[in-house]
């Protein structure tokens, strides 16, 4: 596992020298769950940027240069409002080639390391696409 994510870094890190050398980063985010989600896959050696902008759009985590988006979802009842804007936020970045993975709160308390795993997966699966 350790090799396939040391290649996973290799090749994120050769495109976003060469697409994306401006581009900054917050230094905060606003939900314990997504600094969790952050600082995990920061210590399996992984580096999404924390509140990517697309469009209009921000998503917790995201890996630009492969288009992935990460979602921290903090299951609670939501106003109809914000269900709709969920929704349009799917929509529009699936529209414009995001792929978008969404892991629950309990899931990322429980079991961190899958959630990485799967995103290590999913980073395999469109670098090899790409």
């Amino acid at each position: 596992m350790g090799l396939l994510i040391l290649s996973i870094l290799l090749i994120l890190r050769v495109k976003r020298e060469n697409k994306y050398e401006m581009m900054t980063r917050p230094k905060r985010s606003n939900s314990s769950l997504v600094k969790k989600l952050y600082e995990g896959m920061r210590s399996h050696g992984l580096d999404p940027v924390l509140g990517y902008k697309v469009d209009r759009y921000a998503v917790d985590l995201a890996f630009p240069e492969l288009k992935i988006a990460i979602e921290a979802v903090e299951y609670r009842r939501h106003p109809k409002d914000m269900e709709r804007e969920s929704w349009e936020k799917e929509s529009y970045l699936k529209h414009k080639g995001w792929t978008i993975l969404r892991f629950s709160g309990a899931r990322i308390d429980e079991d961190l390391p899958r959630v990485v795993e799967r995103v290590s997966r999913e980073l395999i699966s469109q670098s090899h696409s790409s």
